[in-house]
């Protein structure tokens, strides 16, 4: 067959382009695995399979620099990843579709984990800027070794890739308060540190009677290169936005990894992979607050307010349902408390409406006398 026959040359074109790029023989291998599937394929079986091909080879182009030059962990998961990807005997349209979007989540799980880890690179120090990406590939390490479904990998990565979309939102400020025996003056004169008076947060303070001021690291690098130098007993204040961020995802990896809930009940691979997307959802909701950290009175209150529910949630479920409902118990009460709120004031207002006209006399207009 003539198209067969050109998509063959495509292929065998772009096998021997790789053969003088180092750590591509997982690509070459699902390539020629390929080869194949387009031999004796029917015309109508023909556009299912360049839909495909043209899919593997979008995710090759885009993934090449990582293969070659990535961290070794980086090249486990594309080890994985193109095991999933490795085309199957059926072209029906739906599975065609599937392999498509999976290829396309999996392209974009890598353009934001790059978004994110250059931004963290520049505000944070390395120890937990290395800790942070670490964790962010474990977790697709991990989902990619329990051979789930298309379908359930297809949900899982779209929460996870709207995670690292908020996640890049998150301001990652350096925020610290005085360190006990170290002269902040100091570290201001030298521009290690710049002095940050929220306006609100200001006033907050001075009405409360707080002494509270607030610090921001400029250079992390740097900072944690000089504090022991100019202050050999100071200790490095920990970065709560990126404490924050860590503790969440050792819990996410944690539910992800977890055989057995707190009652001993067992857990299935595909309930571990469903309750750690809702866990992901429920996290990558409330990611915004962590640019709120000058609102709390102090770090550690800001710590606990963004990761104690979420341990409530994970250490003392019983069962998968029980997660569920310990998981979003926090925002379905907020939502409920405002519009118990609202009904309230509604209340409030007609009563007092009757009260009044009571006391002065005057019927409701809606008021009849039969």
């Amino acid at each position: 067959m003539e198209e067969s026959y050109i998509w063959c040359c495509l292929l065998e074109d772009y096998l021997l382009s790789l053969t003088n790029i180092s750590n591509v023989s997982d690509y070459v291998d699902v390539l020629i695995k390929s080869l194949p599937l387009i031999q004796d394929v029917s015309p109508d079986q023909m556009e299912a399979v360049r839909g495909m091909l043209h899919s593997l080879l979008k995710f090759i182009v885009c993934t090449i620099e990582i293969c070659e030059k990535g961290l070794d962990i980086e090249r486990q998961i594309l080890r994985r990843q193109l095991r999933h990807l490795l085309p199957e005997v059926s072209f029906d349209p739906s599975a065609v579709k599937y392999y498509r979007d999976l290829t396309d989540v999996f392209i974009e799980f890598w353009n934001k984990k790059c978004d994110i880890i250059t931004k963290i690179r520049s505000k944070m120090s390395p120890p937990d800027m290395n800790e942070i990406e670490n964790e962010v590939m474990d977790v697709v390490l991990v989902v990619l070794d329990k051979n789930a479904k298309i379908e359930q990998l297809l949900e899982f990565f779209n929460v996870y890739n709207s995670f690292l979309e908020r996640l890049d939102a998150v301001s990652f400020d350096w925020l610290i308060q005085a360190i006990p025996g170290v002269d902040m003056q100091n570290l201001l004169s030298i521009e290690l540190i710049s002095q940050v008076f929220p306006q609100s947060a200001s006033n907050n303070r001075k009405q409360s009677g707080l002494n509270y001021h607030a610090y921001q690291v400029t250079d992390p690098e740097k900072f944690v290169q000089m504090l022991p130098v100019l202050h050999r007993k100071a200790e490095i204040p920990a970065h709560k936005i990126a404490l924050v961020v860590k503790k969440q995802l050792a819990l996410i990896l944690f539910q992800l990894k977890r055989n057995q809930w707190s009652s001993g009940l067992d857990i299935s691979k595909s309930d571990q992979i469903a309750t750690t997307a809702t866990l992901i959802s429920v996290v990558a909701e409330r990611l915004p607050n962590l640019n709120n950290q000058w609102k709390y009175d102090s770090n550690e209150s800001f710590v606990a307010a963004n990761v104690k529910y979420l341990s409530y949630a994970v250490n003392d479920s019983s069962s998968t349902d029980d997660f569920e409902s310990r998981i979003r118990f926090k925002d379905m009460f907020i939502k409920n408390i405002f519009y118990l709120f609202i009904i309230l004031l509604v209340l409030g207002l007609s009563i007092g409406r009757i009260w009044l006209n009571e006391i002065f006399g005057k019927k409701p207009d809606n008021y009849n006398v039969r």
